[in-house]
């Protein structure tokens, strides 16, 4: 009997310490989300320019992310901040994330000397080893969040007086 409660008490343990280290992932990753998504929408034409500055895309192609990217970042993290959709959430943002560590390695290794853009043109940071570093511990917060829902069990649904 006391084998089964000490395993019982011990998957208890791992559940709170999984969704704890979900809650904190939510919080930092989706607050994050919420100020770049906000600076980008509240300049626009500043976050195009920092899009075309990547060299990477057509302007047509740039418009597009430069539009739709802050709406993608403000949705993540209102999924991310209220526990909807978790896992889609979490898989978008960790690919996202990638996709921002390859760009800025890219814009790196070509030697481009330009700002990163994450954050309007209020944090002006370009683009350099440090920057790279801290959008890959993101991705790889992400990226663990994302492993670690999965092992998160589903709520036990509310028993209700018939």
């Amino acid at each position: 009997m006391s084998e089964v409660a000490t395993s019982s008490s011990a998957e208890s343990r791992w559940n709170r310490l999984i969704r704890e280290f979900d809650w904190v992932a939510r919080l930092i990753v989706g607050g994050i989300f919420v100020w770049s998504g906000s600076a980008h929408l509240a300049n626009p034409y500043y976050f195009l320019s920092t899009v075309y500055q990547y060299e990477l895309t057509t302007a047509p192609v740039g418009v597009l992310i430069a539009s739709y990217m802050p709406f993608l970042e403000l949705v993540l993290a209102a999924c991310l901040l209220s526990s909807c959709c978790q896992r889609a959430a979490w898989t978008v943002t960790s690919l996202l994330l990638l996709g921002f560590v390859a760009v800025q390695g890219s814009a790196l290794s070509r030697g481009l000397k330009i700002s990163c853009g994450c954050f309007g043109p209020e944090i002006n940071r370009p683009i350099d080893a440090t920057s790279i570093s801290y959008t890959a511990a993101l991705a790889v917060l992400a990226i663990c969040a994302t492993l670690a829902v999965r092992y998160i069990p589903p709520a036990k649904p509310a028993v209700t007086g018939v």
